[in-house]
């Protein structure tokens, strides 16, 4: 069964094509750092070694760094007396040292830069729960937030009243561990995870993958990012644990670019992400399979469908999908390439190597990625319909969430997807938040320009798209 609420408008779906025309063309530059991409063949990348998990992966309050701490540089001890330094004789005292001749008086400092606020973590904030040592896994505490500090943070960023009150704090644990490559070579990956602390865990564990990022070196283990903030209020605070993976090529990782859009490895990225977490959070008597809940927005909706059709494809996987919300992803991409040939028609039909693999690989580079995988696979519509994650019958229930005026990613692809899914049987429901009266006062009045339309997608829809997905799909999973 497939519902759909919608309140699109010809004129949005035109501005929806420009949009996309745009993102293709890499014509909004990119902050993140210039990366090595293989166009005809592999990259060497070396096999990481992962730092060696004795005390590492085991946190405590001991081990706890509160959030106005992190990142501060360790204090040293002094080091050795240096070489030629005379020391005095026993029982002698020693000869005064002659007057230092003065030294010019030094030229005023410049006033420092403001630093970010920090995030306030109360001395009274819960103690950090202790997680398994596992081999190959390193995991330390970044901070534990009180769910006090927890609300102040959305609040900062204006979505507290749709999360609602937090019901427990959280601590937010940096993580490393392997996953692989394009090409199947073994390399690292990192991760956030969050962990309500101050009331029991007792729902399932959700693996939440992100939006498109240009700075190669964003985690999500940063309790003052925007979309880390939207996990703890939305779900670690409600008492729901969080996987929230950084991407190849992101963080920690050294891969030495981002495989963008590339369906596999964001499927290999999110569940080796679930094994990690479920390795260091099971009790030792558990031998069951992970249960976990998926959800992702932008690119993040495109890899949550990938990785929920890796996992139920493996009987091995170790891990259970109990549902997945997927929020505004490309999920049909040669859709979304076809809507941007309205506006560039000469990228239809292209063929590798033309004027088509030119721009996704300028717009690999204006996102700090790479394309490098898709030589030698056909016209460009070819390339980008390998990496559709339709096609397939999902047997976990899908909502799909999203909005009808996005001018970044079209929301027929949300529309399309629901259909594909509920012709093959699957249970899905599709939600257009533009049609949600709840939300309607949040949002542009009918008839906004593209100026106003142009921030939905980063910004109003994230958080009404996490609201649905949360109390209309995972309360229901305990």
């Amino acid at each position: 069964m497939v519902t759909v609420r919608t309140r699109a408008s010809r004129a949005g779906r035109a501005a929806a094509a420009v949009g996309v025309a745009w993102w293709l063309a890499g014509c909004g530059g990119g902050s993140g750092e210039p990366v090595e991409r293989g166009i005809a063949a592999a990259p060497a990348v070396a096999s990481a070694t992962l730092p060696s998990p004795a005390g590492a992966a085991v946190l405590d309050a001991s081990t706890s760094v509160p959030a106005a701490t992190t990142g501060a540089a360790p204090v040293e001890s002094p080091g050795p007396v240096p070489a030629g330094s005379p020391m005095p004789a026993p029982g002698v005292a020693p000869a005064p040292a002659p007057a230092p001749a003065p030294a010019p008086a030094p030229a005023p400092a410049p006033a420092p830069a403001p630093a970010p606020a920090p995030v306030s973590v109360p001395a009274t904030a819960p103690a950090p729960r202790v997680l398994n040592a596992v081999p190959d896994i390193a995991a330390s505490t970044v901070a534990t937030l009180d769910a006090a500090a927890v609300d102040a943070s959305a609040r900062g960023f204006g979505f507290d009243a749709l999360a609602g009150p937090a019901r427990c704090g959280v601590q937010v644990v940096a993580l490393r561990h392997p996953t692989t490559g394009v090409w199947g070579e073994r390399t690292a990956i990192s991760a956030a995870l969050l962990l309500p602390v101050g009331c029991p865990i007792g729902r399932p564990l959700v693996a939440y993958a992100r939006g498109t990022e240009t700075v190669r070196a964003r985690t999500m283990a940063d309790p003052a990012d925007r979309e880390t903030v939207a996990l703890m209020a939305f779900f670690a605070a409600q008492g729901w644990p969080v996987v929230a993976t950084d991407y190849l090529g992101y963080a920690q990782s050294p891969y030495p670019f981002h495989p963008y859009l590339h369906a596999r490895t964001e499927a290999t990225s999110v569940a080796d992400a679930i094994r990690a977490a479920h390795a260091l959070r099971r009790a030792p008597a558990d031998a069951g399979p992970a249960q976990v809940l998926i959800a992702g927005y932008s690119q993040g909706g495109h890899a949550a469908l990938a990785a929920q059709r890796a996992i139920e494809a493996d009987p091995a996987a170790g891990i259970v999908v109990l549902g997945t919300g997927a929020m505004a992803g490309p999920y049909d991409l040669a859709f979304t390439f076809a809507e941007g040939t309205r506006v560039l028609p000469s990228l239809a039909g292209d063929p590798a190597g033309g004027l088509g693999e030119r721009v996704l690989l300028r717009g690999a580079e204006a996102l700090g990625s790479g394309l490098g995988w898709i030589a030698g696979r056909g016209t460009t519509e070819d390339l980008l319909g390998d990496q559709s994650v339709l096609g397939w019958a999902p047997r976990a229930p899908v909502l799909l969430c999203g909005g009808s005026r996005d001018l970044i990613v079209p929301f027929e692809n949300t529309r399309r997807a629901a259909a594909d899914f509920a012709a093959r049987g699957a249970s899905v429901v599709a939600v257009d938040v533009e049609a949600e009266p709840a939300f309607a006062p949040l949002l542009p009045p009918p008839g906004a320009g593209a100026a106003e339309l142009s921030d939905l997608h980063a910004g109003a829809y994230p958080p009404m798209c996490l609201q649905v997905v949360r109390d209309r799909l995972f309360a229901a999973s305990r």
